[in-house]
């Protein structure tokens, strides 16, 4: 199980006076409690939606070519079956682009 940091303005530090938010990552799903409280805040669980399992996680920043002071911070799963799915912080709100990385024979390397 892993355990991430997270504000409304993504991951890393907050503005002063925002909720403090702990990510919890499984195997099987992912969601966020507010600190120091530890109440339940979002929950995802990618096995019972999609029947995968989460091998690795990463936080990434998707910046707009439109607007140079625009960016989105995302959390990125790679699945047990190959697809890459991305969800909005702090929100877990699952993005609509998923993308499938291996092959059906590569499935068990993952």
């Amino acid at each position: 199980m892993n355990y991430f940091i997270i504000s409304d303005t993504g991951a890393g530090s907050s503005p002063i006076g925002a909720p403090h938010r702990v990510l919890i990552a499984s195997e099987e799903q992912l969601q966020t409690k507010i600190l120091p409280s530890l109440t339940a805040h979002k929950k995802y669980k990618l096995t019972a939606h999609e029947g995968a399992r989460i091998r690795k996680i990463g936080f990434v920043t998707f910046l707009s070519k439109a607007d140079k002071d625009y960016s989105e911070n995302c959390l990125t799963c790679l699945t047990n079956q190959g697809d890459l799915v991305i969800h909005s912080l702090p929100e877990l709100r699952r993005q609509v682009l998923q993308v499938s990385f291996s092959k059906n024979r590569q499935k068990n390397r993952l």
